[in-house]
């Protein structure tokens, strides 16, 4: 018998945007997702288990694994006795093969069940990730496809799906094939976007999957009981979820509460047991008293803040403006006197918690007065006419005070006047990905692990998640030859040369790296918050 009801209470300061893992990844949404879907591996720290070994019979490869297997001879019911990596672990697949030239994986899933009992088939797999690939399929973020076989020239419209190189051999079985080797697909298949939908469910449906709760069926530890817009999501136990046993939770209560005062007045009186991180932000005001707060739990986390700059526009198509601008803020101000959990000042967009870039070490050869003069110059207009720009930022507490201190930097250390614009989340992402906007306030959340996931952003024009309209052949082209490089050194010196054209040309700017803030009651255990800032709750326990 358990010794208490084992229901956790959290909030969530914005509505889900969907249920569908292919169309969003906005933090909200990919944590509710998390709960309620799982895909081939999966996010899990590894906890003192072995890493399963990668048996590689081409010393010149270290990237070949003959096979990964979930070991299922083993006493210890539904645990795998070697995990993936130090934060991967098996998910629906038990199996893991990889090709002698690293270009074709194949998965064998275990014996898994949707959330109405009907069995998970690699057919799931296949139907979900061409249905992405779909043209007209709203996915934003489809371009974390594009290392499968085919699969941008299927969303652009200049190939069939049935040439994408995904397909499912049989029931359990699936095949995927990539253009080049990339060495991070494991890390990358972890993430929500890449879990499969149920086909026979997808289908009924016309693929309408973010807008039914009461007809939900899900893989994960979790499925959704109801969803009440702008009020509550409360989600169960899957007692189909093929690790049943692992997970103690019964239900997990999410409140909808935008105002940070009054969900931080919840956790205060016991209403919530967790708050903070990227799905329930601090009230600023309140920062002080958080600070000194017994249960604050700070972990480093892969994520940036940052400024886009919009080079499709006259002006800040010139790199001494925009370098001017990007060099002149304090970030050091706005850690210390704005956010405030020791977030790294950092004028780079990799994270500090996947390479350790130098944070401030290009500021010291910038002098932005100098390029401010170099820029007025080349545009032939006076420094009263930047007045004109506007530098949008989301309506949250925190943007706010970062975009008024750096604002107030412009002002005062280069005389530049540029008006605040302020919007609603959706509106302010909205202007970001159609380029309706000048400079922005930015956060970006990686969705794997690897430093990949921050400069393919950019690798594109078109690319839905590069706000910038920038491009630059040489930095596609040092982002292609990383993934034939056969050792972890070689490839990251590709890719840190690409990251120096990136601050060379910056059609963007990082602020600060995160650290991700939590309020945690003392008899919560077993949270994990994986190295990208995604938080899981599938061993969540309540003493």
């Amino acid at each position: 018998m358990k010794d208490r009801s084992q229901v956790l209470k959290i909030n969530f300061f914005q509505d889900p945007l969907s249920l569908d893992p292919r169309k969003e990844s906005d933090p909200v949404t990919c944590t509710l997702l998390f709960m309620l879907y799982e895909g081939l591996v999966k996010k899990c720290p590894c906890n003192g288990r072995p890493v399963a070994e990668l048996q590689n019979t081409d010393s010149s490869s270290p990237y070949y694994l003959n096979a990964l297997f979930w070991d299922e001879s083993k006493p210890e019911a539904n645990r795998p006795q070697e995990c993936i990596s130090p934060t991967l672990d098996f998910g629906l697949a038990k199996k893991i093969v990889q090709s002698h030239d690293r270009k074709t994986y194949t998965f064998y899933l275990r014996k898994a069940f949707w959330s109405n009992g009907v069995p998970i088939t690699a057919h799931d797999f296949e139907y979900s990730w061409k249905s992405l690939l779909d043209p007209a399929f709203p996915a934003p973020n489809a371009h974390l496809f594009y290392p499968i076989l085919n699969a941008k020239q299927a969303k652009h419209g200049l190939c069939s799906k049935n040439e994408v190189g995904v397909r499912a051999l049989d029931d359990r079985i699936l095949e995927v094939r990539l253009e080049k080797p990339t060495p991070y697909f494991l890390e990358l298949v972890s993430f929500c976007i890449f879990f499969p939908v149920p086909k026979h469910v997808a289908i009924q449906q016309n693929a309408r999957l973010d807008n039914r709760f009461d007809a939900f069926v899900g893989s994960g530890p979790f499925t959704l009981k109801s969803w009440k817009l702008g009020n509550e999501v409360h989600v169960v136990k899957n007692h189909y979820y093929y690790q049943k046993n692992a997970v103690r939770l019964d239900e997990i209560r999410i409140m909808i509460i935008a105002d940070e005062a009054t969900a931080y007045k919840m956790y205060q009186k016991n209403e919530l047991d967790l708050l903070g991180a990227n799905i329930s932000p601090f009230a600023l005001d309140m920062m002080d008293e958080i600070k000194s707060h017994p249960d604050l739990k700070i972990v480093p986390v892969a994520a940036s803040a940052y400024i886009s700059f919009n080079t499709c526009h006259p002006w800040l198509s010139n790199i001494h403006l925009r370098r001017a601008l990007g060099f002149s803020i304090n970030r050091r101000d706005i850690t210390e006197h704005v956010t405030g959990f020791r977030e790294i000042p950092s004028v780079h967009l990799i994270p500090f918690s996947m390479y350790n870039l130098n944070p401030l070490h290009d500021m010291e050869q910038v002098n932005p007065e100098s390029e401010l003069k170099i820029a007025l110059s080349e545009l032939g207009i006076t420094k009263e006419r930047l007045k004109e720009l506007k530098f949008s930022y989301f309506s949250s507490e925190i943007s706010k005070k970062t975009a008024q201190a750096i604002q107030d930097k412009w002002k005062h250390s280069l005389q530049v006047d540029i008006a605040l614009d302020e919007r609603d989340f959706y509106g302010h992402f909205d202007a970001l990905r159609n380029r309706r906007y000048d400079l922005g306030l930015g956060y970006l959340i990686v969705q794997y692990d690897d430093p990949m996931n921050v400069l393919e952003r950019l690798k594109h024009k078109n690319t839905p998640v590069n706000f910038t309209g920038w491009e630059n052949g040489d930095y596609a082209s040092l982002l292609i030859e990383s993934g034939y490089q056969q050792n972890w050194d070689d490839r990251m010196q590709k890719l840190l040369q690409a990251e120096d054209i990136l601050m060379r040309e910056l059609p963007i700017i990082g602020l600060y790296h995160f650290n991700s803030s939590i309020l945690l009651k003392k008899n919560v255990s077993g949270l994990y918050i994986s190295p990208i800032g995604s938080i899981h709750f599938e061993h969540v326990r309540l003493q």
